[in-house]
């Protein structure tokens, strides 16, 4: 293109800009203080919220399998509104509750930690005993939560820290691998999918902390709506393809032509016209992919949760030991099935970085992922998991687990006798 001509487009450009600033400006200030105002109230709301922490200490014998808490997270899905009204959104600022389930490794003890809005306390109390009746719960006072026991800021001149994020590898309706394909029939042979995170914490010395957050807040089934989709790709069935509009203004243009010379020969010659020729499109056999189909089927069943997984491992930095941050990545692939789905890291929160910078790059990563855990904060992207999934990632050691530092219950909860008398 002659340099002319493209100075000549630009000026013929800012020309037509300066004559609509009228509508241009105002627009674009409409839309800046729409989204200032609504940023304002959310954050308002935020600060509203009470939260309570908990401590779930499971009892010395845990004899249900993950299906139980696979069921407090059903009870969990009750924090959804069902969707926003408008009022609600865009002039009150509210916001979809959230709650943090957490695995914490320290130094001698592994344990479980729920934080939720205060409203909310009675209703996870009253899951958890239920599915699990010899539980104690704990209230965690604020001055007492671990993440205090740690700099506001983090790495420091004494303390390191390491850590990611997990999201799905592929759409939201592939299913991860879980618990059920862990169980058998016969007891000595069933693993536990839990075991293999406790059994890196319960080997923590000194110092060295691993801190596990699933953030989560429920959600609607738009995420399975592309569930057409991903069966019509498990079978190799192609998407129509969409033509773009240079293509289908020529398109336009051909019928045009093809029907003003049918017209012309018309009292000469009968018209003609182009036939379509229609590509077959060959699809897989259902009965070789069956299992794969009813493993996405069975996932959009379940209620859903929008989901995001944070990690991080800390230290005093003349102990930093990288090996126990890379077991806990290792034990996420236990839940990774290459015909479904897979967990991974999310590249842009982990804690690495290339050149240039990469130093620079590294702190502003650390800083950023180590506050996010602190104020347990929901990051995008995030994941949809059902509460199969969940409850494979997240549940109480069953019995088998052997992990001596397992926080446990060391007496039975009891009930009093039925003829104590009340003063």
């Amino acid at each position: 293109m002659d340099i002319s001509v493209f100075v000549e487009q630009v000026q013929a450009f800012l020309r037509a800009a300066m004559n609509a600033w009228w509508l241009v400006v105002p627009s674009f200030l409409v839309i800046v203080l729409v989204n200032v105002w609504v940023w304002y109230r959310e954050e308002k709301f935020r600060k509203s919220v009470t939260w309570v922490m908990l401590e779930m200490v499971p009892a010395r014998e845990v004899a249900q399998t993950p299906k139980a808490m696979e069921q407090v997270f059903a009870v969990m899905h009750g924090m959804w509104s069902g969707g926003l009204s408008f009022a609600d959104k865009w002039w009150k600022g509210v916001v979809e509750r959230w709650a943090s389930f957490e695995i914490v490794g320290r130094a001698g003890s592994v344990h479980f930690y729920v934080r939720v809005p205060e409203v909310y306390r009675d209703m996870v109390e009253a899951a958890v005993y239920a599915h699990y009746p010899e539980t104690e719960i704990r209230l965690i006072q604020p001055e007492d939560d671990y993440v205090r026991g740690f700099p506001a800021d983090l790495p420091s001149d004494e303390y390191d820290v390491w850590g990611s994020e997990f999201v799905l590898g592929k759409e939201a309706p592939y299913p991860i691998r879980t618990y059920p394909s862990f169980e058998s029939i016969v007891e000595e042979q069933r693993v536990d999918p839990i075991a293999g995170i406790t059994e890196v914490m319960s080997r923590l010395e000194n110092t060295e902390a691993i801190w596990l957050q699933f953030i989560i807040r429920g959600t609607g089934n738009d995420w399975t709506k592309k569930t057409r989709d991903v069966i019509d790709e498990i079978r190799g069935k192609k998407k129509p393809e969409e033509k773009k509009l240079g293509a289908q203004a020529g398109a336009l243009f051909d019928s045009g032509f093809t029907f003003l010379q049918n017209l012309a020969k018309a009292p000469l010659t009968l018209p003609t016209w182009d036939e379509k020729k229609e590509e077959k499109k060959e699809e897989r056999p259902l009965e070789g992919y069956r299992h794969l189909v009813e493993a996405v089927e069975h996932k959009v069943e379940k209620l859903g949760f929008e989901t995001t997984i944070r990690f991080l491992y800390v230290d005093r930095k003349d102990a930093f030991t990288p090996s126990n941050a890379a077991a806990v990545l290792g034990t996420f692939r236990q839940f990774n099935t290459w015909a479904l789905n897979y967990v991974r890291p999310n590249i842009k929160a982990m804690t690495i970085a290339k050149q240039p910078f990469k130093k620079k790059k590294i702190l502003i990563k650390k800083r950023r992922l180590y506050r996010n855990y602190r104020v347990r904060e929901m990051t995008i992207p995030v994941s949809v998991f059902n509460i199969e999934e969940l409850a494979t990632m997240y549940h109480f050691p069953m019995t088998g687990v052997k992990s001596p530092t397992l926080r446990r219950v060391e007496t039975r909860r009891g009930s009093p006798p039925p003829d104590l008398p009340i003063v």
